[in-house]
């Protein structure tokens, strides 16, 4: 008999918040939408390197977290070759914020995952 895996909480930064988030405030207001489940779409977060996806992405899981939602937050470099099981028990999360797609580009069994995933 195998015992699952435990997932390790982590907390992201406290200073990585929405509201402490320059940018567009029609972006950040999507963002919001999503992490309190006002707003149960898909959202594409993108911009020039060090424009402050991560900060957007680690930030709206925080919110969501904070409104007692299952939200988790994937930097798509660390699982490079594992994705299928870093997303494993994922499908009933409220919200997944995945980060960094380029990593994965031409990983075909992860490109599968996030496929099925999806």
């Amino acid at each position: 008999m195998s015992t699952p895996q435990l997932p390790l909480v982590l907390r992201a930064p406290a200073d990585q918040r929405l509201e402490t988030f320059v940018g567009n405030d029609i972006a950040v207001a999507a963002l919001r939408a999503l992490a309190q489940g006002d707003d149960t779409g898909t959202a594409y977060v993108s911009g020039a390197e060090a424009s402050g996806k991560t900060h957007a992405l680690l930030a709206t899981v925080a919110a969501a977290n904070e409104a007692g939602r299952d939200a988790a937050y994937l930097p798509l470099h660390a699982m490079r070759g594992h994705l299928a099981a870093a997303l494993d028990g994922r499908e009933a999360a409220a919200l997944v914020a995945l980060d960094g797609w380029d990593a994965i580009v031409g990983e075909r069994e992860d490109e599968t995952a996030l496929f099925h995933f999806h």
